[in-house]
């Protein structure tokens, strides 16, 4: 699902811990980090969608916070379940319902001396939580409200977004089904066989 041209959503559900879980990978490209230092937390990126409604407030949030080091063993995305009651960064709900499974981080040198990033945020989020009053329930087979963002972090503190329609956005069709399992793992397969792929072009 893109967001943008350069912002995206990719999901799929699967069963863990007793529960129907989506997983979710957040991806945005070519992002312009030539300003950044290696000063932990000094900057960084955040990407977020929300459940639940198409504007910000009243919407379950999950807000995945990058700080940059350029070190690779502890620059990852903690992706927090939060709930938000207003238009600015929402407080941590009281039960974290996320669970993070992987960073992705590419940086390449343009030929102008920029330096462009691609981050990949993947997580997980049961369809129902079981909370009622800071979490909203993934409808299967069902029509959706979600919407997206992302912005800078600094010091490490999280920026607001821009205001364009290239920085935030809601949308109503949000669609999630639930896969057999020999359709998940095929799935599971496929995306491994696309990765590796891609790492045979770059290379």
């Amino acid at each position: 699902m893109n967001f943008t041209q350069s912002y995206s959503m990719e999901y799929f559900t699967h069963n863990g811990g007793g529960k129907t879980q989506v997983r979710f990978l957040l991806r945005l490209k070519d992002y312009d980090i030539s300003s950044w230092t290696t000063t932990q937390g000094a900057f960084g990126i955040w990407l977020g969608i929300g459940f639940g409604k198409t504007v910000m407030d009243g919407s379950d949030i999950v807000h995945c916070q990058y700080a940059f080091s350029n070190n690779s063993a502890v620059d990852k995305f903690i992706c927090n379940d939060r709930f938000a009651s207003g238009y600015q960064l929402p407080p941590l709900d009281t039960v974290r319902n996320t669970a993070d499974v992987n960073t992705n981080v590419v940086i390449k040198r343009q030929v102008d001396g920029k330096f462009l990033a691609t981050f990949e945020a993947t997580f997980d989020r049961p369809v129902n939580t079981g909370d009622v009053t800071q979490d909203k329930p993934i409808l299967m087979s069902s029509m959706n409200n979600l919407i997206w963002a992302f912005g800078p972090l600094t010091s490490s503190n999280a920026m607001a977004h821009g205001t364009t329609s290239n920085d935030r956005g809601g949308l109503n069709n949000f669609y999630v089904i639930q896969l057999p399992s020999s359709a998940i793992a095929l799935f599971k397969y496929s995306w491994l066989v696309a990765m590796i792929c891609t790492l045979y072009i770059a290379f």
